[in-house]
Protein backbone atom coordinates (compact mmCIF):
# COMPACT_ATOMS: atom_id res chain seq x y z
CA UNK A 1 0.00 0.00 0.00
CA UNK A 2 2.59 2.51 0.97
CA UNK A 3 4.53 2.10 -2.22
CA UNK A 4 1.45 2.52 -4.23
CA UNK A 5 0.47 5.77 -2.20
CA UNK A 6 3.86 7.14 -3.24
CA UNK A 7 4.20 6.78 -6.71
CA UNK A 8 0.80 8.56 -7.06
CA UNK A 9 1.83 11.13 -4.68
CA UNK A 10 4.93 10.98 -6.59
CA UNK A 11 3.20 11.18 -9.83
CA UNK A 12 0.72 14.33 -9.06
CA UNK A 13 3.99 16.11 -7.85
CA UNK A 14 5.84 15.24 -11.02
CA UNK A 15 3.47 17.26 -12.98
CA UNK A 16 3.62 20.03 -10.77
CA UNK A 17 7.52 19.99 -10.92
CA UNK A 18 6.87 20.15 -14.75
CA UNK A 19 4.27 23.02 -14.90
CA UNK A 20 5.41 25.52 -12.01
CA UNK A 21 9.59 24.28 -11.88
CA UNK A 22 9.51 24.47 -15.53
CA UNK A 23 13.62 24.62 -16.56
CA UNK A 24 12.44 27.65 -17.97
CA UNK A 25 11.20 29.02 -14.64
CA UNK A 26 13.47 27.60 -12.25
CA UNK A 27 17.00 27.44 -11.95
CA UNK A 28 18.69 24.05 -12.19
CA UNK A 29 20.26 24.39 -8.46
CA UNK A 30 16.52 24.42 -7.38
CA UNK A 31 15.02 21.54 -9.96
CA UNK A 32 17.70 19.54 -8.01
CA UNK A 33 17.37 20.27 -4.21
CA UNK A 34 13.27 20.30 -4.65
CA UNK A 35 13.43 16.40 -6.54
CA UNK A 36 16.13 14.81 -3.80
CA UNK A 37 14.06 16.25 -0.70
CA UNK A 38 10.97 15.25 -2.36
CA UNK A 39 12.85 11.81 -3.14
CA UNK A 40 13.78 11.56 0.68
CA UNK A 41 10.53 12.07 1.35
CA UNK A 42 9.08 9.47 0.27
CA UNK A 43 12.08 6.89 1.19
CA UNK A 44 11.06 8.22 4.52
CA UNK A 45 7.67 7.63 4.24
CA UNK A 46 8.23 4.30 3.17
CA UNK A 47 10.96 2.79 4.68
CA UNK A 48 11.49 5.37 7.35
CA UNK A 49 15.35 5.58 9.50
CA UNK A 50 15.84 2.24 6.35
CA UNK A 51 15.87 4.99 4.20
CA UNK A 52 19.46 6.48 5.59
CA UNK A 53 21.23 3.63 3.07
CA UNK A 54 20.12 6.00 0.16
CA UNK A 55 22.35 8.80 1.79
CA UNK A 56 25.04 6.74 3.45
CA UNK A 57 25.39 4.75 0.14
CA UNK A 58 25.55 7.77 -2.29
CA UNK A 59 27.58 9.51 0.42
CA UNK A 60 30.29 6.33 0.69
CA UNK A 61 30.60 6.61 -3.49
CA UNK A 62 30.88 9.93 -3.76
CA UNK A 63 33.52 10.27 -1.24
CA UNK A 64 35.70 7.78 -3.38
CA UNK A 65 34.75 9.77 -6.42
CA UNK A 66 36.67 13.01 -4.86
CA UNK A 67 39.27 11.42 -2.91
CA UNK A 68 40.55 8.39 -4.81
CA UNK A 69 42.85 8.81 -7.63
CA UNK A 70 41.50 8.57 -11.68
CA UNK A 71 43.55 5.42 -12.06
CA UNK A 72 42.06 3.69 -8.81
CA UNK A 73 38.33 5.28 -8.57
CA UNK A 74 36.87 2.15 -9.68
CA UNK A 75 39.19 -0.26 -7.96
CA UNK A 76 38.06 1.52 -4.61
CA UNK A 77 34.43 2.30 -5.92
CA UNK A 78 34.26 -1.78 -6.49
CA UNK A 79 35.09 -2.64 -3.35
CA UNK A 80 32.58 -0.21 -1.29
CA UNK A 81 29.56 -1.58 -3.50
CA UNK A 82 30.78 -4.71 -2.19
CA UNK A 83 27.93 -4.52 0.37
CA UNK A 84 25.32 -4.51 -1.90
CA UNK A 85 26.32 -7.37 -4.40
CA UNK A 86 24.34 -5.88 -7.52
CA UNK A 87 27.42 -4.00 -8.84
CA UNK A 88 30.50 -5.08 -10.78
CA UNK A 89 32.25 -6.30 -13.67
CA UNK A 90 32.69 -9.82 -14.15
CA UNK A 91 35.84 -9.29 -15.39
CA UNK A 92 39.38 -8.38 -13.77
CA UNK A 93 40.84 -8.69 -10.29
CA UNK A 94 37.26 -7.33 -8.70
CA UNK A 95 35.61 -10.55 -9.21
CA UNK A 96 36.41 -12.91 -6.91
CA UNK A 97 36.15 -10.76 -3.66
CA UNK A 98 32.84 -9.76 -4.19
CA UNK A 99 31.55 -13.44 -4.47
CA UNK A 100 33.33 -13.54 -1.36
CA UNK A 101 31.99 -11.07 0.26
CA UNK A 102 28.73 -10.90 -1.85
CA UNK A 103 28.03 -14.66 -0.36
CA UNK A 104 29.16 -13.25 3.22
CA UNK A 105 26.50 -10.80 3.52
CA UNK A 106 23.87 -12.70 1.94
CA UNK A 107 23.97 -15.68 4.14
CA UNK A 108 25.23 -14.16 7.17
CA UNK A 109 22.97 -11.46 6.99
CA UNK A 110 19.66 -13.05 7.54
CA UNK A 111 18.17 -16.66 8.55
CA UNK A 112 15.64 -19.12 7.31
CA UNK A 113 11.91 -18.71 8.67
CA UNK A 114 9.18 -20.30 6.47
CA UNK A 115 6.10 -18.33 6.56
CA UNK A 116 7.07 -14.91 6.41
CA UNK A 117 5.30 -13.65 2.79
CA UNK A 118 7.54 -11.26 0.47
CA UNK A 119 6.98 -10.63 -3.15
CA UNK A 120 8.41 -13.09 -5.91
CA UNK A 121 11.46 -12.64 -8.33
CA UNK A 122 10.78 -11.07 -11.25
CA UNK A 123 9.73 -13.62 -13.71
CA UNK A 124 12.58 -13.18 -16.36
CA UNK A 125 16.27 -15.06 -16.52
CA UNK A 126 18.77 -12.85 -17.94
CA UNK A 127 17.77 -8.95 -16.09
CA UNK A 128 18.00 -8.04 -12.63
CA UNK A 129 14.73 -8.43 -10.76
CA UNK A 130 12.17 -4.97 -11.29
CA UNK A 131 13.15 -1.84 -9.82
CA UNK A 132 10.29 -2.41 -7.30
CA UNK A 133 8.85 -5.99 -6.57
CA UNK A 134 5.92 -4.86 -5.02
CA UNK A 135 2.22 -6.57 -4.89
CA UNK A 136 3.53 -9.87 -2.98
CA UNK A 137 1.28 -12.98 -3.96
CA UNK A 138 3.50 -15.48 -3.62
CA UNK A 139 5.37 -16.96 -0.49
CA UNK A 140 9.44 -17.49 -0.82
CA UNK A 141 10.60 -20.99 0.59
CA UNK A 142 12.19 -18.74 2.92
CA UNK A 143 12.26 -15.43 4.10
CA UNK A 144 14.56 -13.08 5.93
CA UNK A 145 13.97 -13.50 10.01
CA UNK A 146 15.74 -10.47 11.69
CA UNK A 147 17.42 -11.14 14.77
CA UNK A 148 20.49 -8.72 15.79
CA UNK A 149 21.15 -4.90 15.12
CA UNK A 150 24.26 -6.43 12.70
CA UNK A 151 22.49 -9.00 10.85
CA UNK A 152 19.81 -6.58 10.19
CA UNK A 153 21.74 -3.75 8.57
CA UNK A 154 23.85 -6.36 6.69
CA UNK A 155 20.56 -7.66 5.02
CA UNK A 156 18.59 -4.08 4.98
CA UNK A 157 21.91 -3.17 2.60
CA UNK A 158 21.00 -5.85 0.20
CA UNK A 159 17.08 -7.12 0.66
CA UNK A 160 15.47 -3.61 1.95
CA UNK A 161 13.36 -3.28 4.58
CA UNK A 162 11.31 -6.48 5.77
CA UNK A 163 7.66 -5.17 6.22
CA UNK A 164 7.64 -1.89 4.72
CA UNK A 165 5.80 -2.20 1.34
CA UNK A 166 5.75 -5.65 1.38
CA UNK A 167 8.86 -6.03 -1.25
CA UNK A 168 12.22 -6.99 -0.40
CA UNK A 169 14.93 -4.92 -2.04
CA UNK A 170 13.45 -3.08 -4.98
CA UNK A 171 14.20 0.10 -4.17
CA UNK A 172 17.50 -0.31 -3.65
CA UNK A 173 17.97 -1.69 -7.15
CA UNK A 174 18.00 1.59 -9.26
CA UNK A 175 20.10 2.86 -6.68
CA UNK A 176 22.64 0.51 -7.34
CA UNK A 177 23.32 0.47 -10.68
CA UNK A 178 23.03 4.65 -10.92
CA UNK A 179 26.66 5.74 -9.48
CA UNK A 180 28.63 2.56 -11.65
CA UNK A 181 28.89 4.37 -15.07
CA UNK A 182 29.65 7.57 -13.80
CA UNK A 183 32.78 5.89 -11.54
CA UNK A 184 34.16 2.75 -13.80
CA UNK A 185 32.73 2.73 -17.43
CA UNK A 186 32.17 5.68 -18.44
CA UNK A 187 34.75 7.84 -16.47
CA UNK A 188 35.52 11.18 -16.73
CA UNK A 189 37.15 12.20 -19.93
CA UNK A 190 40.88 13.07 -19.30
CA UNK A 191 42.15 10.67 -21.92
CA UNK A 192 43.41 8.06 -19.80
CA UNK A 193 40.60 5.81 -20.33
CA UNK A 194 40.21 6.39 -24.27
CA UNK A 195 39.58 2.88 -25.15
CA UNK A 196 36.20 2.72 -23.23
CA UNK A 197 35.11 5.44 -25.24
CA UNK A 198 34.66 3.18 -28.80
CA UNK A 199 31.50 4.15 -30.26
CA UNK A 200 29.20 7.28 -30.51
CA UNK A 201 27.37 5.64 -27.20
CA UNK A 202 30.46 5.53 -25.17
CA UNK A 203 30.65 9.44 -25.88
CA UNK A 204 27.64 10.07 -25.40
CA UNK A 205 27.57 8.77 -21.95
CA UNK A 206 30.84 9.63 -20.65
CA UNK A 207 30.90 12.19 -17.72
CA UNK A 208 33.10 15.15 -18.80
CA UNK A 209 32.73 17.45 -15.43
CA UNK A 210 32.76 16.17 -11.97
CA UNK A 211 29.23 16.42 -10.48
CA UNK A 212 28.69 17.92 -7.35
CA UNK A 213 27.39 16.53 -4.82
CA UNK A 214 23.82 17.94 -5.05
CA UNK A 215 23.78 16.52 -8.77
CA UNK A 216 24.45 13.32 -7.37
CA UNK A 217 22.21 12.77 -4.55
CA UNK A 218 19.36 13.98 -6.96
CA UNK A 219 20.50 11.57 -9.73
CA UNK A 220 20.70 9.16 -7.43
CA UNK A 221 17.89 9.45 -5.16
CA UNK A 222 14.87 11.92 -6.77
CA UNK A 223 11.54 11.24 -6.09
CA UNK A 224 10.39 10.48 -9.88
CA UNK A 225 12.55 7.12 -9.75
CA UNK A 226 13.77 6.53 -5.76
CA UNK A 227 11.25 3.69 -5.46
CA UNK A 228 10.87 1.86 -8.81
CA UNK A 229 13.05 3.19 -11.32
CA UNK A 230 13.91 3.26 -14.25
CA UNK A 231 17.77 3.22 -14.51
CA UNK A 232 19.17 6.42 -16.46
CA UNK A 233 21.87 7.66 -17.40
CA UNK A 234 23.70 10.59 -15.79
CA UNK A 235 23.78 12.70 -18.98
CA UNK A 236 20.03 12.37 -19.76
CA UNK A 237 19.21 13.31 -16.21
CA UNK A 238 21.04 16.27 -16.08
CA UNK A 239 19.60 17.26 -19.26
CA UNK A 240 16.39 16.93 -18.36
CA UNK A 241 16.98 18.95 -15.40
CA UNK A 242 18.40 21.83 -17.06
CA UNK A 243 15.76 21.70 -19.89
CA UNK A 244 18.20 20.64 -23.20
CA UNK A 245 16.69 17.56 -23.33
CA UNK A 246 14.38 18.74 -26.01
CA UNK A 247 16.44 20.03 -28.00
CA UNK A 248 17.76 18.43 -31.94
CA UNK A 249 21.34 18.48 -30.70
CA UNK A 250 20.68 16.46 -27.60
CA UNK A 251 18.24 14.15 -29.61
CA UNK A 252 20.76 13.80 -32.66
CA UNK A 253 24.04 12.46 -29.80
CA UNK A 254 21.39 10.23 -27.85
CA UNK A 255 20.32 8.50 -31.12
CA UNK A 256 22.37 8.99 -34.38
CA UNK A 257 20.20 10.64 -36.06
CA UNK A 258 16.90 12.38 -35.45
CA UNK A 259 13.83 10.66 -36.57
CA UNK A 260 10.66 11.99 -38.01
CA UNK A 261 10.16 15.81 -38.24
CA UNK A 262 11.98 18.51 -36.52
CA UNK A 263 9.56 20.37 -33.73
CA UNK A 264 10.79 23.63 -31.92
CA UNK A 265 8.35 23.60 -29.47
CA UNK A 266 8.23 21.58 -26.08
CA UNK A 267 5.79 18.28 -26.70
CA UNK A 268 3.42 17.47 -24.12
CA UNK A 269 3.80 14.05 -22.42
CA UNK A 270 -0.15 14.08 -22.09
CA UNK A 271 -1.45 11.61 -24.03
CA UNK A 272 1.37 9.38 -22.96
CA UNK A 273 1.12 10.04 -19.48
CA UNK A 274 -2.63 9.58 -19.92
CA UNK A 275 -2.21 5.76 -21.81
CA UNK A 276 0.30 4.53 -19.45
CA UNK A 277 -1.40 4.88 -16.42
CA UNK A 278 -4.73 2.91 -18.41
CA UNK A 279 -2.24 0.31 -19.18
CA UNK A 280 -1.34 0.18 -14.89
CA UNK A 281 -4.97 -0.02 -14.30
CA UNK A 282 -5.57 -2.66 -16.54
CA UNK A 283 -2.30 -4.55 -15.76
CA UNK A 284 -3.25 -4.62 -11.66
CA UNK A 285 -6.74 -5.84 -12.67
CA UNK A 286 -5.42 -8.54 -14.81
CA UNK A 287 -3.03 -9.78 -11.93
CA UNK A 288 -5.52 -9.52 -9.07
CA UNK A 289 -7.55 -11.26 -10.72
CA UNK A 290 -5.40 -13.90 -11.75
CA UNK A 291 -2.49 -14.42 -9.14
CA UNK A 292 -4.50 -16.27 -6.70
CA UNK A 293 -5.88 -18.19 -9.72
CA UNK A 294 -3.28 -19.55 -11.45
CA UNK A 295 -0.20 -20.23 -8.55
CA UNK A 296 3.25 -21.38 -10.34
CA UNK A 297 3.58 -23.85 -7.05
CA UNK A 298 0.60 -26.05 -8.88
CA UNK A 299 2.78 -26.97 -11.31
CA UNK A 300 5.01 -29.33 -9.19
CA UNK A 301 1.88 -30.49 -6.99
CA UNK A 302 2.19 -34.40 -7.09
CA UNK A 303 -1.45 -34.37 -7.52
CA UNK A 304 -1.89 -32.21 -10.49
CA UNK A 305 2.02 -33.75 -11.94
CA UNK A 306 0.32 -37.43 -11.96
CA UNK A 307 -3.20 -36.74 -13.38
CA UNK A 308 -2.78 -33.95 -15.93
CA UNK A 309 -1.10 -35.10 -19.39
CA UNK A 310 1.84 -33.14 -20.59
CA UNK A 311 0.22 -30.75 -22.92
CA UNK A 312 -2.18 -29.83 -20.00
CA UNK A 313 0.88 -28.60 -17.82
CA UNK A 314 2.45 -27.22 -20.55
CA UNK A 315 -0.40 -24.90 -21.11
CA UNK A 316 -0.49 -24.31 -17.43
CA UNK A 317 2.68 -23.24 -17.20
CA UNK A 318 2.11 -20.65 -19.60
CA UNK A 319 -0.65 -19.12 -18.31
CA UNK A 320 0.86 -19.31 -15.16
CA UNK A 321 3.74 -17.17 -15.81
CA UNK A 322 1.05 -14.99 -18.16
CA UNK A 323 -0.43 -14.24 -14.69
CA UNK A 324 2.58 -13.14 -12.89
CA UNK A 325 3.80 -11.08 -15.45
CA UNK A 326 0.92 -7.96 -15.48
CA UNK A 327 2.89 -7.35 -11.82
CA UNK A 328 5.65 -5.83 -13.51
CA UNK A 329 4.05 -4.34 -16.34
CA UNK A 330 1.93 -2.22 -13.87
CA UNK A 331 5.49 -1.35 -11.70
CA UNK A 332 7.56 0.17 -14.39
CA UNK A 333 4.50 1.70 -16.59
CA UNK A 334 3.76 3.42 -13.46
CA UNK A 335 7.64 4.54 -12.59
CA UNK A 336 7.98 5.49 -16.89
CA UNK A 337 4.32 7.66 -16.59
CA UNK A 338 5.63 9.58 -13.65
CA UNK A 339 8.87 10.09 -14.99
CA UNK A 340 7.12 11.44 -18.65
CA UNK A 341 4.81 13.50 -16.12
CA UNK A 342 7.67 15.36 -14.96
CA UNK A 343 8.75 16.14 -18.54
CA UNK A 344 11.61 13.30 -18.82
CA UNK A 345 11.70 10.60 -21.31
CA UNK A 346 11.63 12.58 -24.12
CA UNK A 347 13.48 10.62 -27.19
CA UNK A 348 12.48 12.85 -30.41
CA UNK A 349 9.54 12.14 -32.94
CA UNK A 350 7.92 9.47 -35.13
CA UNK A 351 8.14 9.49 -38.76
CA UNK A 352 4.82 11.70 -38.07
CA UNK A 353 6.30 14.00 -36.13
CA UNK A 354 4.53 12.92 -32.97
CA UNK A 355 6.78 13.02 -29.78
CA UNK A 356 8.25 9.82 -28.61
CA UNK A 357 8.26 9.52 -24.95
CA UNK A 358 10.09 6.07 -24.22
CA UNK A 359 14.15 7.15 -23.41
CA UNK A 360 13.22 5.65 -19.84
CA UNK A 361 10.67 2.92 -20.82
CA UNK A 362 11.67 -0.44 -19.06
CA UNK A 363 9.41 -2.81 -21.19
CA UNK A 364 7.36 -3.34 -25.01
CA UNK A 365 4.50 -5.41 -23.76
CA UNK A 366 2.91 -6.44 -27.07
CA UNK A 367 6.69 -7.28 -27.87
CA UNK A 368 7.20 -9.57 -24.76
CA UNK A 369 3.76 -11.32 -25.09
CA UNK A 370 4.23 -11.69 -28.80
CA UNK A 371 7.90 -12.29 -29.17
CA UNK A 372 8.98 -14.80 -31.47
CA UNK A 373 12.42 -15.08 -30.67
CA UNK A 374 14.50 -15.64 -27.20
CA UNK A 375 16.02 -12.95 -27.71
CA UNK A 376 13.11 -10.28 -28.62
CA UNK A 377 11.12 -11.57 -25.72
CA UNK A 378 14.70 -10.61 -23.20
CA UNK A 379 15.50 -7.34 -25.79
CA UNK A 380 11.93 -6.12 -24.48
CA UNK A 381 11.50 -6.65 -21.08
CA UNK A 382 13.27 -4.91 -17.98
CA UNK A 383 14.89 -2.66 -20.98
CA UNK A 384 16.97 -0.07 -18.96
CA UNK A 385 18.81 -2.65 -17.18
CA UNK A 386 19.72 -4.84 -20.17
CA UNK A 387 21.50 -1.77 -21.67
CA UNK A 388 22.78 -1.53 -18.72
CA UNK A 389 24.26 -5.06 -19.09
CA UNK A 390 25.43 -4.62 -22.18
CA UNK A 391 27.00 -1.83 -21.87
CA UNK A 392 29.25 -3.26 -18.48
CA UNK A 393 29.15 -6.53 -19.46
CA UNK A 394 28.61 -8.06 -22.51
CA UNK A 395 30.39 -5.14 -24.37
CA UNK A 396 33.59 -5.52 -22.54
CA UNK A 397 33.79 -8.94 -21.78
CA UNK A 398 36.02 -10.77 -24.73
CA UNK A 399 35.21 -14.34 -24.05
CA UNK A 400 31.66 -15.79 -23.47
CA UNK A 401 30.32 -12.63 -23.06
CA UNK A 402 26.77 -14.54 -23.38
CA UNK A 403 27.73 -16.93 -20.14
CA UNK A 404 29.37 -13.84 -18.42
CA UNK A 405 26.18 -11.33 -18.70
CA UNK A 406 24.41 -14.00 -17.11
CA UNK A 407 26.59 -14.73 -14.39
CA UNK A 408 26.55 -11.31 -13.58
CA UNK A 409 22.95 -11.28 -13.41
CA UNK A 410 22.49 -14.39 -11.22
CA UNK A 411 25.67 -12.87 -8.97
CA UNK A 412 23.47 -9.74 -8.77
CA UNK A 413 20.07 -11.39 -7.60
CA UNK A 414 21.85 -13.27 -4.33
CA UNK A 415 22.15 -16.85 -3.36
CA UNK A 416 18.84 -18.42 -3.95
CA UNK A 417 19.82 -21.65 -6.26
CA UNK A 418 17.10 -20.81 -7.82
CA UNK A 419 18.73 -18.01 -9.23
CA UNK A 420 21.81 -20.08 -11.01
CA UNK A 421 19.52 -22.87 -11.93
CA UNK A 422 17.43 -19.68 -14.10
CA UNK A 423 20.21 -18.33 -15.03
CA UNK A 424 22.62 -21.79 -16.12
CA UNK A 425 19.03 -22.80 -18.42
CA UNK A 426 19.11 -19.27 -19.61
CA UNK A 427 22.73 -19.30 -21.01
CA UNK A 428 21.44 -22.84 -22.92
CA UNK A 429 18.60 -21.75 -23.86
CA UNK A 430 19.91 -19.06 -25.49
CA UNK A 431 22.76 -20.39 -27.57
CA UNK A 432 19.98 -23.09 -28.49
CA UNK A 433 17.76 -20.10 -29.80
CA UNK A 434 20.91 -18.52 -32.13
CA UNK A 435 21.90 -21.18 -33.41
CA UNK A 436 18.41 -23.11 -34.24
CA UNK A 437 17.33 -19.35 -35.91
CA UNK A 438 20.65 -19.32 -37.88
CA UNK A 439 20.07 -22.50 -39.23
CA UNK A 440 16.10 -23.05 -39.94
CA UNK A 441 14.61 -18.83 -40.39
CA UNK A 442 16.24 -18.77 -43.99
CA UNK A 443 14.24 -21.98 -45.36
CA UNK A 444 10.97 -20.27 -43.80
CA UNK A 445 11.46 -16.53 -45.87
CA UNK A 446 10.87 -17.60 -49.57
CA UNK A 447 6.97 -16.96 -49.13
CA UNK A 448 4.58 -15.18 -47.02
CA UNK A 449 2.60 -18.68 -45.80
CA UNK A 450 5.91 -19.87 -44.86
CA UNK A 451 6.67 -16.76 -42.99
CA UNK A 452 3.61 -17.16 -41.05
CA UNK A 453 4.08 -20.64 -40.22
CA UNK A 454 7.82 -19.76 -38.85
CA UNK A 455 6.11 -17.02 -36.99
CA UNK A 456 3.52 -19.41 -35.16
CA UNK A 457 5.84 -22.14 -34.46
CA UNK A 458 8.86 -19.53 -32.67
CA UNK A 459 5.96 -17.94 -30.95
CA UNK A 460 4.93 -21.08 -29.69
CA UNK A 461 8.53 -22.02 -28.76
CA UNK A 462 9.26 -18.98 -27.10
CA UNK A 463 6.81 -19.07 -24.82
CA UNK A 464 7.38 -22.39 -23.28
CA UNK A 465 11.35 -22.03 -23.33
CA UNK A 466 10.79 -18.43 -21.05
CA UNK A 467 8.37 -20.22 -18.85
CA UNK A 468 10.21 -23.27 -18.15
CA UNK A 469 12.88 -21.23 -17.86
CA UNK A 470 12.46 -18.92 -14.80
CA UNK A 471 10.45 -21.74 -12.65
CA UNK A 472 13.35 -21.47 -10.42
CA UNK A 473 13.19 -17.87 -10.79
CA UNK A 474 9.80 -18.23 -8.97
CA UNK A 475 10.40 -21.11 -6.91
CA UNK A 476 13.83 -19.90 -5.59
CA UNK A 477 14.27 -23.76 -3.64
CA UNK A 478 16.79 -26.46 -5.09
CA UNK A 479 13.88 -28.97 -4.41
CA UNK A 480 10.99 -27.53 -6.15
CA UNK A 481 13.01 -26.37 -8.75
CA UNK A 482 14.96 -29.82 -9.23
CA UNK A 483 11.40 -31.57 -9.09
CA UNK A 484 9.74 -29.37 -11.64
CA UNK A 485 12.43 -29.97 -13.93
CA UNK A 486 11.98 -34.07 -13.09
CA UNK A 487 8.67 -33.64 -14.19
CA UNK A 488 9.57 -32.36 -17.95
CA UNK A 489 12.17 -35.21 -17.84
CA UNK A 490 14.89 -32.26 -18.30
CA UNK A 491 13.44 -31.93 -21.86
CA UNK A 492 14.32 -28.74 -22.69
CA UNK A 493 17.70 -28.44 -21.24
CA UNK A 494 18.28 -32.31 -23.73
CA UNK A 495 17.39 -30.19 -26.15
CA UNK A 496 19.38 -27.52 -26.08
CA UNK A 497 21.82 -29.62 -25.71
CA UNK A 498 21.33 -31.41 -28.73
CA UNK A 499 20.65 -28.15 -30.64
CA UNK A 500 23.99 -26.88 -29.70
CA UNK A 501 25.96 -29.46 -30.64
CA UNK A 502 24.50 -30.47 -34.28
CA UNK A 503 23.77 -27.06 -35.48
CA UNK A 504 26.67 -24.86 -36.81
CA UNK A 505 26.71 -21.11 -35.55
CA UNK A 506 30.03 -19.00 -35.95
CA UNK A 507 31.83 -17.75 -34.00
CA UNK A 508 30.91 -14.16 -32.20
CA UNK A 509 34.08 -12.63 -33.40
CA UNK A 510 33.50 -13.84 -37.06
CA UNK A 511 30.15 -12.62 -36.99
CA UNK A 512 31.52 -9.27 -35.46
CA UNK A 513 33.62 -9.03 -38.24
CA UNK A 514 31.04 -9.79 -41.07
CA UNK A 515 28.63 -6.97 -39.29
CA UNK A 516 31.50 -4.52 -39.67
CA UNK A 517 32.44 -5.44 -43.44
CA UNK A 518 29.16 -4.83 -44.04
CA UNK A 519 29.19 -1.72 -42.60
CA UNK A 520 32.04 -0.19 -44.46
CA UNK A 521 30.75 -1.74 -48.00
CA UNK A 522 27.09 -0.44 -47.00
CA UNK A 523 29.46 3.12 -46.20
CA UNK A 524 31.18 2.96 -49.19
CA UNK A 525 28.20 2.28 -51.52
CA UNK A 526 26.86 5.61 -49.71
CA UNK A 527 29.38 7.55 -50.52
CA UNK A 528 29.88 6.65 -54.12
CA UNK A 529 26.09 7.07 -54.40
CA UNK A 530 26.88 10.67 -52.60
CA UNK A 531 29.67 11.56 -55.18
CA UNK A 532 27.48 10.44 -57.98
CA UNK A 533 24.61 12.72 -57.01
CA UNK A 534 26.74 15.81 -56.71
CA UNK A 535 28.59 14.39 -60.02
CA UNK A 536 25.16 14.51 -61.47
CA UNK A 537 24.05 18.02 -59.69
CA UNK A 538 27.48 19.99 -61.36
CA UNK A 539 26.34 18.06 -64.26
CA UNK A 540 23.58 19.61 -64.88
CA UNK A 541 24.51 23.32 -63.37
CA UNK A 542 26.98 23.56 -65.99
CA UNK A 543 24.48 22.08 -68.56
CA UNK A 544 22.25 24.97 -67.75
CA UNK A 545 25.00 27.36 -67.42
CA UNK A 546 25.97 26.33 -70.99
CA UNK A 547 22.50 26.96 -72.14
CA UNK A 548 22.18 30.11 -70.03
CA UNK A 549 25.54 31.74 -71.97
CA UNK A 550 24.12 30.09 -75.49
CA UNK A 551 20.59 31.71 -74.91
CA UNK A 552 22.44 35.33 -74.14
CA UNK A 553 24.48 35.52 -76.54
CA UNK A 554 21.65 35.00 -79.11
CA UNK A 555 19.59 37.72 -77.62
CA UNK A 556 22.78 40.22 -78.09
Amino acid sequence: VNFVVSQLFALLTALWFRLYLHPSKTSPFIRHVVATLLGFYLALFCFGWYALHFLVQSGLSYSIMVFASLEHMHNAWSIQRQSTPAEGLVTGPEMLPRLAVSSDIHLGGFKPADGVASAPPHPLPTHPPADGDILSGVRRPSSPSWETPGSLLSAQLLMGPPHSCRYTRGPFVPLQKKPWPITRVYVFDYGMYSADFTGPMMKYHAVRRMPSLLEFLSYNCNFMSILAGPTCSYNDYTAFIEGTGYHPAHQEMANGKENGKCKLSEPSPKNDVIYKLCTCAVSLGVYLALCKVIPVERSIDPSFVTSAPFYQQVLYLYLAMLALRPKYYFVWTLADAINNAAGFGFNGYKKDGSPRWDRVSNLKIMDIEFATSFKMFLDSWNIQTALWLKRVCYERCPINPTAATFLLSAIWHGVYPGYYLTFLTGTAMTMAARALRHNLRPHFQTSDSRRQVYDVMTWAGTQVAISYTVVPFVLLAVGPSLKFYRSWYYCMHLLCLLLVLALPVKARHLQVKEQQQQQQQQQQQACLQKEECVLGDDLQSNHHATTDNNCNKKDT
